[in-house]
C-alpha cells in the first residue's frame, strides 16, 4: 500500500516535467526534416481530438506545436 502512493506521488511530478519539442514527436535530434514530418503525421492521426480521447486536444497541440517550430530548419 505504502509502495504504491509512492509510486502516484512521483508520477504526479514526472509529468510535470517540460519535454523538448523531438521528445514530444518522439523523434532524435539528428532526425531528417522528413523523418519529423512522417512522425508528425503518425501522431496527429493517433492524437487527433476527434478519436474521442480524454486529454487528447492538449496532446494534438502539443505535437503541431513542437511540428512547427521543427520544421523550420532556422528554429530547430
Amino acid at each position: 500500500m505504502l509502495l504504491r502512493k509512492s509510486i502516484n506521488y512521483f508520477s504526479i511530478f514526472t509529468s510535470k516535467i517540460p519535454k523538448t519539442y523531438y521528445e514530444v514527436l518522439e523523434v532524435n535530434p539528428k532526425a531528417t526534416t522528413k523523418e519529423i514530418k512522417l512522425q508528425y503525421i503518425k501522431l496527429v492521426k493517433l492524437y487527433h481530438p476527434d478519436n474521442g480521447e480524454s486529454g487528447s486536444e492538449e496532446k494534438f497541440k502539443e505535437i503541431s506545436k513542437a511540428y512547427h517550430v521543427l520544421k523550420d530548419p532556422i528554429k530547430r
